[in-house]
């Protein structure tokens, strides 16, 4: 509840229309599916290759990045950043998480941050499935490296409630979450 609270309000708006900016990536496309499917206003209409904003249509709607922490415009995130951007739904951003302090920070997918959020019953999905959603991002990695341990439990299993996905990891080895990602491109 408490990081609920301190992000910005727009994640909460149902009402105004917004476009979607996507990137390139698999934690910004999961993102932007699970939104387009749960909301009826969001719709798709930019591609952002870290280049160039490709756009499908002129708009004046609102731009909502997903997974890219931009320093102007709303976006859901999960990079540590030097510029903070209160319109950035980001763990991180959140807690104040910086290079000087860039051990605490949530390692984590923008993907799970989304559907913790939204209170997504991810506990329904076999095991298999809930060890893809560890795989984006690589949001496993830090339970198994000395430094991030302690926050990977905070952040998975604390703040986003995740439990169940925290215990999944002591089931299985690194290189196993890593023949998820190759199995699954």
């Amino acid at each position: 509840q408490e990081a609920r609270s301190k992000l910005p309000t727009w994640v909460d708006d149902y009402d105004t229309k917004y476009d979607i900016v996507m990137s390139d990536d698999i934690d910004s496309f999961l993102g932007t599916v699970f939104l387009l499917h749960n909301f009826d206003n969001y719709r798709l209409n930019y591609f952002y290759s870290f280049d160039t904003l490709y756009e499908v249509e002129k708009s004046n709607n609102d731009k909502i990045y997903v997974d890219v922490d931009v320093v102007y415009n709303k976006g859901w995130g999960n990079h540590v950043t030097t510029n903070i951007n209160k319109q950035i739904a980001n763990l991180n951003v959140i807690n104040n998480i910086t290079q000087r302090n860039y051990y605490q920070k949530y390692a984590g997918s923008t993907l799970l941050t989304i559907l913790s959020y939204y209170d997504y019953p991810i506990f329904i999905f076999g095991e298999e499935a809930q060890k893809v959603l560890l795989a984006v991002d690589c949001s496993f990695k830090g339970f198994y490296m000395p430094k991030f341990k302690e926050y990977n439990k905070k952040y998975i299993n604390d703040v986003l409630e995740f439990d169940y996905l925290y215990q999944l990891q002591s089931k299985y080895s690194m290189n196993e979450f890593y023949n998820v990602i190759k199995k699954y491109n």
